[in-house]
């Protein structure tokens, strides 16, 4: 199975970035992340299934967060649009190495039907490895 087609990709802001293949999950198509440049970063995917979706599983990773507000970098979960309805909010800590990724969870809100889905940046560089979309049985 490939990535989505680039129809199918929406991004404003976030690099795509070549990982080492020992660092990151394996996949047909390559071993790829993106990151965020700045808070307000995002990248989208279309029409995706959200029937049953209670939580999202991100693989992250950042150097160092040293915010001058004090506060948590996360990233929010949203359909329809970046500034569309918010499903959730995943915080993300500092690994120590931007590559030396780490799943962090969120639960969402229900959302059924087919959307589109967004991942918000809030805070500059967040590496994102991989998402995965956790439904209901």
């Amino acid at each position: 199975m490939t990535g989505p087609r680039p129809e199918e990709r929406i991004s404003r802001g976030v690099s795509h970035w070549e990982v080492p293949k020992s660092r990151n999950l394996a996949r047909a198509g390559g071993h790829h992340s993106v990151v965020s440049r700045r808070s307000g970063d995002h990248i989208g995917f279309r029409k995706v299934d959200m029937n049953g979706v209670h939580e999202v599983a991100l693989r992250t990773a950042a150097a160092e967060l040293d915010y001058p507000d004090g506060g948590e970098p996360l990233i929010e979960v949203r359909v329809d649009a970046p500034d569309g309805p918010l499903l959730g909010t995943v915080p993300v800590s500092a690994t120590g190495d931007i590559q030396e990724y780490r799943t962090v969870r969120g639960r969402l809100r229900p959302m059924p039907g087919l959307h589109d889905l967004f991942l918000v940046f809030l805070g500059g560089g967040l590496y994102l490895d991989s998402i995965q979309l956790l439904a209901s049985v």
